[in-house]
């Protein structure tokens, strides 16, 4: 399977805008990947698995902020860092 670029700025895109700030607390609010990946295949009508290999391999390129796996499978994204912004935001892919 083939990393889609498309998707990769997508998941950017939804990290930017559904996910991050502060809770009351002022720790970090993240979500989970495994709940994310299905939202942002259904918006874009691709598998889960293919939403999956994309949110990874933003993680993979440090992209995303992540917090440590506690469980296996189980990461946590908090937002999105410069280098992921600025990569998502130019106009080459």
């Amino acid at each position: 399977m083939k990393y889609n670029l498309e998707t990769m700025k997508a998941v950017i895109n939804y990290v930017e805008e559904n996910v991050g700030g502060f809770d009351e607390t002022h720790n970090p609010k993240g979500k989970e990947v495994k709940s994310i990946v299905p939202s942002i295949a259904a918006k874009l009508h691709l598998t889960t698995s293919e939403v999956d290999m994309a949110v990874s391999r933003c993680i993979d390129e440090g992209f995303l902020k992540v917090g440590a796996v506690q469980n296996l499978g189980q990461r946590k994204v908090f937002d999105i860092t410069l280098r992921g912004y600025l990569w998502a935001k130019s106009e080459q892919i």
